[in-house]
């Protein structure tokens, strides 16, 4: 690391003092999967009579300025909010430097040498000053020590702070109610799985999965989550300067035993958790969605040689319901699966990303390309029939190497007004513009099928 980045800042005098903090009696994070929560906070606040200032600076860095409610517990006849601003213009080095252009400061070099003048520039971290005199000084970066200024310049703060004009008629405490949407923390699930020996069935685990980037910690707060696609208006215009590093601190080895309770919200699902919590600041942090329960799945081998042009797919599919083991919203996440290899082993078999899957649905989990099991496409035909309309004939081949016979669905995509003509395998799945045929593919052989669509316009 350059000897540069460690000089000291110094301030010749302290800066005006600002209102205390306020208490907090109780914070509860909404968090949503989009880089977005939302936080209430309820605040005691001690007034004089009158209009005065506040000032409150435990809020995100990252904080939507913009969305700000503010709500008085004693009542709107006795406190009114008559307007707010938000500081983020963040006390640094270098903007330190670019606000004392112009400005006495007072530099120390390593050889224990101090200059003082007027700060002329600070390109590259080098200090020019010019000395009583009149003659210049150039301080190379590598060389600095001590950076003295005379005060923090006005409208620098060292926190994102709100500023609040209240109006009080009573003098005293008073409790505040207040909410705002911030970016920097976002949720996702994360499911962890075992499939056994028979490929039947899984030990499937739900994990939420919290990252805390915006700025702020919060203690002892009541979390909740949302799990559901909420539509938001453009970019956030406002950011503070905060530096955000990510720092992990993942709970793997001692994972938390409790559970979040589910409800339905608006069209959304809304999960809380049954405890007070803390988010730490540039954390990653784990909490149990749902204990492990045992699920009945199926395994499923597919093709689609429109995308893979020769990669077979091993699926497995469940069914989201209650006699299957399961029977709840399952949060879109990605889901991790194990397989069983020797006693009290086992290796990782694949993942794969799922959306959100409402109670009822089924889901198709992708874990990998099958080994044994090759695929073939081909167009074999094309002929145009009159001006409206054209004819293709497609060939599929698919050859397994396995000792067993298996069933692949051959999953074939079409365009516009299409039907088929003749003869096709048995469809499995039909929808506008996807088929599914099931095909059986015998041990040690090689299947192939053809079909013939008319397309239309």
């Amino acid at each position: 690391m350059r000897k540069a980045a460690a000089f000291f800042i110094v301030f010749l005098s302290v800066a005006p003092a600002v209102a205390p903090a306020a208490a907090q009696p109780g914070v509860s994070v909404t968090i949503y999967s989009t880089d977005l929560a939302m936080v209430q906070d309820v605040r005691s606040l001690e007034l004089a009579r009158g209009v005065q200032e506040y000032r409150i600076s435990e809020v995100a860095g990252l904080i939507d300025p913009t969305s700000v409610r503010f709500k008085s517990r004693t009542g709107p006849d006795v406190l009114r909010l008559r307007e707010q601003r938000f500081e983020f213009d963040l006390t640094g080095t270098a903007r330190l430097l670019e606000r004392h252009m112009g400005r006495s400061v007072v530099v120390t070099i390593e050889e224990g040498a101090t200059y003082r003048g007027t700060l002329l520039n600070a390109d590259a971290g080098d200090a020019i000053l010019e000395l009583e005199g009149g003659s210049i000084q150039v301080i190379k970066a590598r060389t600095l020590a001590t950076l003295q200024f005379p005060a923090l310049p006005e409208g620098l703060t060292t926190k994102p702070t709100l500023v609040w004009l209240l109006e009080c008629s009573k003098p005293g405490r008073h409790e505040a109610q207040i909410s705002y949407l911030t970016r920097g923390i976002q949720w996702n699930a994360e499911y962890t799985a075992g499939i056994n020996e028979a490929e039947d069935r899984l030990e499937l685990a739900g994990w939420a999965s919290i990252e805390n980037r915006s700025g702020l910690t919060f203690k002892d707060t009541r979390i909740r989550l949302v799990a559901g696609d909420v539509h938001r208006v453009g970019p956030d215009p406002y950011r503070a300067k905060v530096g955000v590093r990510r720092e992990v601190a993942m709970m793997a080895e001692a994972r938390p035993p409790s559970d979040f309770e589910e409800q339905p919200l608006f069209e959304y699902h809304l999960y809380t958790l049954d405890r007070p919590a803390t988010l730490t600041d540039r954390e990653v942090k784990q909490l149990t969605l749902f204990q492990p329960t045992s699920v009945k799945v199926d395994k499923e081998f597919t093709y689609e040689g429109a995308r893979d042009r020769d990669k077979v797919r091993a699926n497995i599919v469940l069914k989201n319901t209650k006699e299957n083991g399961l029977g709840r919203p399952l949060p879109g996440g990605r889901i991790r699966v194990y397989k069983a290899a020797g006693d009290r082993e086992s290796v990782f078999a694949g993942e794969d990303r799922i959306g959100h899957v409402a109670e009822g649905e089924e889901v198709r989990i992708y874990l990998g390309n099958a080994f044994d099991l090759v695929g073939e496409r081909t167009v074999t035909e094309t002929r145009q029939i009159g001006t409206r309309s054209r004819q293709e004939t497609v060939e599929i081949r698919l050859r397994n190497r396995k000792d067993t016979a298996v069933a692949v669905a051959v999953i074939e995509y079409f365009r516009g007004d299409w039907r088929f003509i003749g003869d096709t395998p048995k469809i499995r799945k039909k929808e506008a513009g996807k088929v599914e045929f099931d095909v059986a593919v015998p041990s040690k052989a090689e299947e192939v099928f053809t079909y013939k669509v008319l397309y239309t316009w």
